[in-house]
């Protein structure tokens, strides 16, 4: 490549504005600085860093240029723009609120500072030279709309000439390589929350600091319409007593969303918090908000039912060098799932799209074939790609998920949002990375994007405490390869107590549908079918996972305990026929909402008042068994 100098003049625009309260503080220095990036002719600059210097505060900039960072503190006063393949550039913003970027064009070899000036209008300006390497021009693959991304530049999408319709490959590139040999095992957090708090204070505690994430303050919501139908795809806000949003998601397929406060540990709000709905028009407030496992914080608006069956999934995929002894197997795993959740979900609206990524300095950062409803773009996609480059550790996820979350065409209004990450290397984790990180992290829960991260044969300890954070952020889980299949290198066990090994594609099946199936609104159809034993029933994530162990004749669930009315409308009764137990309320997707210890013979009620229509299930683990209850409220 060429290298082509360029000039950066900063503009500062400072507006005089009441004093910003942060969360977490209430001091009068406490302040924010937001402003827009933008090009030489007004343009914005979309998805660049910007962040205080010597530290993880900061965020990227979105499509329009803009950018917000709140909290700062008396000492912040050096902000660093960074974009990739550029060198960093720095501007003072000492007691600023507003910072407005200009690139005016490009000149210079390395940095430096040149003396403030003063226009007429007494608005200062900063000006600095920095050095780039010429971007490389966009290419499209001849098979697929899709976009690439290189160090010296943003993608660009172009749509691809008349596209042929291609079936499944026979054989995948790897003659041995077929479906179902990779084996795998999920770890839902959400469903140990106890052993996850603990984990976080204990065990990982020391990624805490390294990932400066620790997700262990939730707020679980819910909301349902007035007959205690699930609303899908609501914004749900938990905001401090400044008026703050501190984070924001959207409701799942059973209406429920998870919010977090203190998630990255430099972002402490000010209790009391407070919940905000926002659906269609219509706003409820839930005044003292508990965290969990004091309860789930429910609402129910007087509307229609959710009719969206619009689902996005995408696969994100590192093809770094590490990869090699997995990535034959993992596209012939993909070209199975794609093909059967096709088939098996003909009711759904579905669009899959990918991402592959490697790492700077490599032939490319980010390949990405957008989200589309032909789904052999999809499969045509990911048959051409291969693993190369890398070489150290740490792969290009930050911008991976540039690509995955900000960039990619998300649908606005859907049921599901699913983004299966398979990587087997954290990011980068210098300051610059780490902001990026986040910064997709907390966009991904405000758009409803599930993250799934799947390690893959050597991801350590430090990797797997941020899957699991980003998995618990955005309402995910996180799974993992083993080595019972033989294929590939080492994989390491995660800390937690037990799971159950499945295989890698009926994983994936099984997620996909337990987070895209919904009652149906118009009927009770759905009750008698959802009766019936359901593949997700045998691997619903549990609390622990226990061996059958005890006794010589074999316990069955009614000695056990007993439940009744089934399909009931609010209050499920409970007769426990053991001895001492606990006992786990628990929802389609994993999720342990309730617990209760419970004596030999003892009655007790279940209170579903708030919860949304759906499956549900009582789990009782007693002599070392798991015994499941399943039933439905309507």
């Amino acid at each position: 490549m060429t290298t082509t100098k360029f000039k950066i003049i900063f503009s500062i625009a400072v507006l005089l504005a009441g004093t910003f309260v942060a969360i977490g503080q209430k001091s009068p220095s406490s302040r924010s600085v937001s402003g827009k990036v933008t090009d030489e002719k007004g343009e914005p600059v979309g998805y660049a860093t910007v962040y205080i210097q010597n530290s993880v505060l900061g965020t990227v900039t979105s499509k329009d240029g803009l950018y917000s960072i709140r909290n700062l503190s008396p000492g912040d006063t050096i902000l660093i723009v960074e974009q990739a393949g550029k060198k960093q550039v720095q501007v003072n913003i000492n007691n600023k609120e507003t910072c407005d970027i200009t690139l005016i064009d490009f000149s210079g070899s390395a940095f430096r500072r040149i003396n403030e000036s003063v226009d007429a209008d007494k608005t200062p300006h900063y000006i600095a030279e920095i050095s780039t390497d010429e971007i490389k021009s966009a290419k499209v693959l001849k098979d697929a709309a899709t976009t690439e991304s290189y160090e010296g530049g943003s993608s660009a999408a172009e749509k691809a000439p008349d596209y042929v319709e291609i079936r499944i490959p026979e054989s995948p590139a790897f003659p041995e390589a077929k479906a179902g040999m990779l084996t795998s095992g999920e770890v839902n957090d959400f469903s140990k929350w106890t052993l996850w708090e603990d984990i976080a204070e204990k065990t990982l505690s020391q990624y805490n600091t390294t990932w400066k994430m620790k997700p262990v303050q939730r707020y679980a919501v819910q909301l349902t319409t007035r007959k205690g139908m699930p609303i899908v795809d609501a914004e749900a806000q938990l905001i401090d007593d400044t008026g703050l949003v501190v984070w924001s998601a959207k409701t799942d397929n059973t209406g429920k969303a998870e919010l977090w406060a203190d998630m990255f540990l430099t972002e402490t709000g000010n209790p009391p918090y407070h919940i905000v709905f926002n659906y269609s028009g219509l706003r409820v407030t839930l005044k003292n908000a508990a965290a969990f496992p004091e309860k789930i914080n429910t609402a129910a608006l007087d509307v229609d039912c959710n009719k969206s069956n619009a689902v996005d999934i995408l696969f994100v995929v590192d093809a770094t060098g590490s990869m090699q002894d997995e990535i034959n197997y993992l596209q012939a795993e993909l070209y199975d799932v794609i093909e059967k959740v096709k088939k098996d979900n003909a009711q759904l609206q579905l669009r899959m799209g990918s991402v592959f990524y490697r790492d700077h300095g490599d032939a490319y950062l980010t390949r990405a074939s957008l989200l589309d409803e032909n789904i052999d773009k999809t499969i045509n996609f990911i048959g051409q790609q291969h693993a190369d480059g890398g070489g150290d550790e740490p792969e290009a996820v930050d911008y991976a998920l540039i690509e995955s979350v900000a960039k990619m065409n998300w649908n606005e209004n859907a049921l599901s949002r699913i983004a299966f990450l398979i990587l087997d290397a954290p990011p980068h984790n210098d300051n610059a990375s780490i902001v990026r990180v986040r910064s997709q992290i907390r966009s991904a829960a405000e758009k409803g994007i599930r993250l799934i991260p799947i390690a893959c044969s050597g991801t350590d300890k430090s990797a797997e405490y941020l899957f699991r954070c980003m998995a618990l952020a955005t309402n995910g889980t996180y799974v993992f390869l083993t080595d019972d299949s033989g294929i590939g290198n080492p994989h390491i066990k995660p800390t937690t107590d037990e799971y159950k090994v499945e295989k890698l594609n009926e994983i994936f099946i099984r997620l996909i549908k337990q987070y895209t199936e919904i009652p149906d609104c118009q009927t009770d159809a759905w009750i008698p079918q959802m009766q019936q034993p359901q593949p997700s029933d045998q691997h619903l994530p549990t609390p622990y996972q226990g061996n059958p162990t005890g006794g010589n004749i074999p316990l069955t669930l009614e000695d056990i305990m007993i439940a009744y009315p089934n399909p009931c409308d609010g209050i499920l009764n409970v007769e426990m026929k053991c001895k001492e137990s606990d006992v786990y309320l628990c929802d389609i997707s994993g999720k342990s909402m309730q617990r209760f210890k419970t004596k030999e013979n003892e009655q007790f009620t279940v209170n579903m008042a708030g919860y949304s229509a759906g499956v549900y299930f009582l789990r009782a683990f007693y002599n070392d068994k798991w015994f499941t209850y399943k039933f439905i409220l309507k």
